[in-house]
């Protein structure tokens, strides 16, 4: 008879180690959002509009520097982790390739910050980098984790990340309510969740700082499609608040980013699903059946809890100004269209991981580089006249084709004879 210790502490079986990790992994996500929702709220509230905008749109603007700083890494680790026979080698090769990756990130963002003409958007964007910097670091532990289906050690750096963020974040807001404090306890917060990690890690694996160029190569061909594939993801997330901040100003990009950020807490949801079932699927991908049972019903199931969370999001809309100041208000109608997006992200979440565990990578790339333009154009074309409503309309069509494009990928995979 199974204890509340072993069940959740310990791989026993397939399905179980299943239930463990969705559990921890649920409880990272919603503890995460909920911090990171105190921090929005605060931040908002005490910002105001225009310089809530002005922090998201400086962090979009450095993040373009850092697109190509995990290079797909993170996705075959966990991929190939339960197919490798040599890991120590593939884990350390790996653990310097990402290191040498986010370095020189830091250094390309530390000189592209001086594309900012106003000084305080410069210093905002110094700070930004050290954040991305040791978040990219960060995000290297957690994948270990992930890959060795130990999400409860997940669950720990993650806590530590978001508690340290939220609690330094709060303090400095209320002390100088100043963007900077907000970039600064970003920063601070994921500094202190990679010494955690490391230690972490190291209790498990001893992580050397060697290489093998056969690997590294292998890192850099098999990781092609998928950070070209974080780049669509960054025309997909970030590109619109900065073509919406270039054409409009900060403030709209503050009401945009209020109803934004509340769509993407929304993606814990799949989030849960997803990443408790990324190592299982990738560790039986042979076993057809088993693919075409998951595909089916975990779907459809997605599509469902997508249209129920769109439903709840806009019937509980007012909270808005109630939560971030009555500022937001012009908030609530952009949300209320916004929120519809998840009906096509949840499933497409799955879809993307079945179509990477079955190497078919390249063909997900295609599908999705196609959508990004459709999105970058659209909102070109749109945020003119329109706003951020045009913005919004660019997110719902390209997403909405994303889906239906990776579902007859992933379908034609699974059903193939």
């Amino acid at each position: 008879m199974l204890n509340f210790r072993s069940l959740l502490f310990f791989n026993l079986h397939p399905r179980q180690t299943v239930i463990k990790n969705a559990v921890w992994l649920g409880l990272a996500q919603v503890l995460s959002k909920l911090l990171k929702l105190v921090l929005v709220i605060v931040s908002a509230r005490l910002l105001g509009p225009r310089g809530f905008g002005t922090f998201n749109y400086v962090l979009s603007i450095m993040s373009v520097y850092f697109i190509f700083s995990d290079w797909g890494i993170n996705t075959l680790i966990v991929r190939d982790y339960q197919q490798k026979p040599d890991i120590a080698r593939y884990i350390n090769s790996g653990a310097v390739l990402k290191t040498i990756l986010a370095s020189i990130g830091f250094i390309v963002a530390s000189i592209g910050v001086w594309v900012f003409e106003n000084q305080e958007f410069r210093a905002i964007g110094i700070v930004l980098a050290f954040y991305l910097l040791f978040e990219n670091i960060r995000e290297f532990s957690a994948t270990f984790f992930r890959a060795t289906q130990k999400m409860e050690k997940e669950f720990l750096v993650i806590c530590v990340e978001l508690a340290s963020t939220t609690i330094i974040g709060v303090g400095l807001l209320f002390i100088y309510q100043h963007v900077l404090s907000l970039a600064y306890a970003y920063a601070l917060g994921a500094a202190i969740s990679v010494v955690v990690g490391i230690f972490v890690v190291r209790r498990s694996f001893a992580i050397k700082w060697e290489y093998d160029l056969e690997t590294v190569r292998y890192f850099l061909i098999q990781g092609m499609p998928l950070v070209l594939f974080g780049l669509l993801g960054f025309v997909f997330f970030s590109t619109d608040q900065i073509i919406l901040g270039h054409f409009r100003g900060t403030e709209e990009v503050g009401y945009y980013s209020i109803a934004s950020k509340i769509v993407y807490f929304a993606i814990l949801l799949p989030t849960i699903v997803v990443g408790a079932l990324s190592p299982y699927i990738s560790g039986r991908v042979g076993d057809r059946a088993l693919m075409k049972r998951i595909f089916d019903k975990i779907t459809g199931g997605l599509i469902l809890l997508g249209v129920a969370t769109a439903g709840l999001g806009t019937t509980l809309s007012f909270l808005i100004p109630i939560l971030f100041g009555v500022q937001y208000a012009p908030a609530i109608p952009l949300f209320n269209i916004l929120i519809w997006v998840l009906v096509s992200m949840f499933p497409t979440a799955l879809l993307d991981t079945i179509l990477v565990s079955h190497h078919k990578q390249w063909q997900d790339f295609w599908a999705t580089a196609l959508c990004a333009v459709i999105n970058l154009f659209l909102a070109l074309a749109l945020v003119r006249t329109h706003g951020a409503w045009g913005v919004i309309v660019a997110t719902m069509v390209a997403q909405s084709f994303n889906f239906l494009l990776t579902f007859l990928l992933s379908r034609k995979v699974i059903y193939a004879s």
